[in-house]
């Protein structure tokens, strides 16, 4: 379940009533089509194409064992499953000691943050009511991004290769984009 989540942002209480019949076998592969329990926002995930398709071996290896009322995963209630996390997490030996189930979430959005650049996708894929919510994830990201790069030397004789100006265009673009996107929900310079 936690790793489901992880590769599909779902919360506990989803993933825990997640039903079978709430996974639709398209051409491409598997589609979870819901209403969320906590916002009420209808989520689709298209499990073949998150992650490299990581959900969706897992939802396939659970889709054919019986279940009494068609849920994809076991029931198990949220208190049990984060004390296991805390004992898989000592046993790991992680530094980080407060694993919980919801860790598994967030996971999911500072990865996607990573990697899709519109906020309107997290929100989507997470069922967030608004894009506030969603543009944390996406703040982290660009923090993470600017702790890297306040470690590159600039200087010209660190490299030969300079950036064409397509891709100095292009970068500018987005800068331009989430600065509008900022802007439009109240987010002020000092905190971008």
């Amino acid at each position: 379940k936690f790793l489901f989540s992880c590769y599909c942002g779902l919360r506990y209480s989803d993933n825990n009533t997640l039903k079978k019949s709430e996974i639709v076998r398209e051409p491409k592969g598997l589609v979870v089509d819901r209403v969320t329990i906590k916002s009420g926002q209808r989520v689709i995930l298209p499990l073949y194409l998150l992650f490299n398709g990581k959900g969706q071996q897992i939802a396939e290896k659970y889709m054919n064992f019986d279940s009494k009322d068609d849920t994809l995963f076991p029931s198990i209630n949220e208190t049990r499953t984060n004390h296991h996390l805390k004992k898989i997490a000592e046993f790991a030996q992680l530094s980080y000691k407060k694993l919980t189930f919801h860790i598994a979430r967030h996971t999911c959005a500072s990865q996607l943050a990573e990697k899709v650049d519109n906020p309107f996708v997290i929100m989507n894929i997470l069922g967030h009511r608004d894009i506030e919510t969603s543009m944390i994830y996406i703040q982290r990201s660009h923090n993470a991004a600017a702790k890297n790069l306040a470690n590159v030397d600039w200087s010209e004789s660190s490299s030969n290769d300079k950036p064409s100006s397509s891709i100095d265009s292009e970068l500018m673009q987005k800068v331009n984009i989430l600065e509008e996107i900022c802007d439009n929900i109240g987010i002020s310079r000092c905190q971008k």
